[in-house]
């Protein structure tokens, strides 16, 4: 990023998943814990790097939720796990209005974090073709 500036980055953090399948909830814990301090410190660069300073947004979700019940399935996730098809999403910085935490009726979809990618980008894509359509944080 220091030397390339690219106009997009995509960070997959994996250990909590690692951790949450082997049982590890202490490890789990701490994984999260490393992980909040890891965004903490690309916010904090971006905002220190002229070409990014006031011109990043972060959009970061989960690939999949965990599940909640019976609370023994918080290891696991498919299609049969309770809880597994919900995940969470924040997004912070240039663009996305500043709502703090947003709750009501409307459903999100995990394929609207595409769209929405694109849209903050500002970008066409020759014969894209989202089911999805972006979520509705953004000012743009």
């Amino acid at each position: 990023m220091k030397r390339k500036h690219p106009k997009l980055v995509y960070i997959a953090y994996g250990e909590t998943d690692d951790f949450a399948h082997d049982g590890a909830y202490d490890s789990y814990l701490k994984s999260a814990q490393n992980t909040d301090r890891l965004i903490k410190e690309l916010w904090e660069f971006t905002q220190q790097d002229p070409f990014y300073k006031d011109n990043t947004t972060f959009i970061i979700s989960t690939d999949h939720g965990r599940g909640t019940q019976p609370l023994e399935t918080w290891k696991g996730h498919g299609s049969k796990i309770v809880g597994a098809d919900e995940v969470w999403l924040v997004a912070f910085g240039k663009g996305v209005n500043a709502n703090g935490g947003i709750t009501g009726e409307e459903q999100l979809y995990t394929d609207q974090i595409a769209p929405t990618v694109v849209k903050a980008l500002e970008v066409k894509l020759k014969g894209a073709d989202f089911k999805g359509k972006p979520l509705p944080f953004l000012e743009k």
